[in-house]
């Protein structure tokens, strides 16, 4: 459980309506205690922990694609960036990936998802190499005046499918090449993994310790 300050003078009535009288998918469970606001995190984990201090640039793109799409569905129940956490201490993650975030009726902030990225790409990317064109574009689109986590969004997608015309044009050229014999005995099966993926596989072996 976290606990944050909730002032009922200043709550959004459209907002509390919202989240009581919906299910939203990606907030946090809560409860209103007087002049507190209970989340509910079990079995979740922060992303501030997840990440630690670097992140690749595809891991970073794939952030931005998350959490882009649940501000977009959240603005679709009248709940503005303005009711939510936007930092990393304060957006939890499930071992499934899944994110959620903190939404609180009196909270009024200028805290914007623009920030929390802009913060994320000059403190935290340490691997550029993947996605160093796609990452200036997106900066290039957190400075311009057309700015929208709309846009964002159609942006992150033109990028992956980008990304899928250059590697089903690779697949046709290696179709097209001269075959090469495998030993079978010698494959081993290639091992996916992400910042994310290892931060938990890490929890699971400290739980068994």
């Amino acid at each position: 459980m976290i606990e944050k300050n909730y002032k009922k003078e200043n709550s959004n009535t459209i907002v509390l309506n919202m989240i009581k009288n919906n299910k939203i998918d990606n907030i946090l469970d809560y409860k209103i205690n007087e002049n507190k606001i209970i989340y509910n995190i079990d079995g979740k984990i922060s992303l501030k922990e997840v990440i630690g201090n670097q992140i690749n640039s595809i891991e970073f793109i794939k952030l931005i694609d998350l959490i882009s799409k649940i501000l977009i569905t959240l603005e679709s129940y009248m709940i503005s960036s303005s009711n939510i956490y936007l930092n990393l201490e304060d957006i939890y993650m499930t071992q499934s990936r899944e994110l959620y975030l903190m939404v609180n009726p009196s909270l009024n902030t200028n805290n914007d998802i623009k920030s929390m990225f802009q913060n994320i790409y000059l403190n935290k990317i340490i691997e550029t190499k993947p996605d160093s064109i796609n990452l200036i574009k997106i900066n290039n689109y957190f400075n311009s005046n057309d700015y929208s986590v709309s846009g964002l969004r159609k942006m992150i997608l033109n990028i992956s499918n980008e990304k899928k015309d250059v590697e089903e044009e690779k697949n046709f050229k290696n179709l097209n090449s001269t075959p090469q014999k495998a030993n079978n005995n010698n494959l081993k099966p290639l091992k996916k993994t992400t910042i994310f993926s290892r931060f938990f596989q890490t929890q699971k072996q400290n739980i068994v310790k």
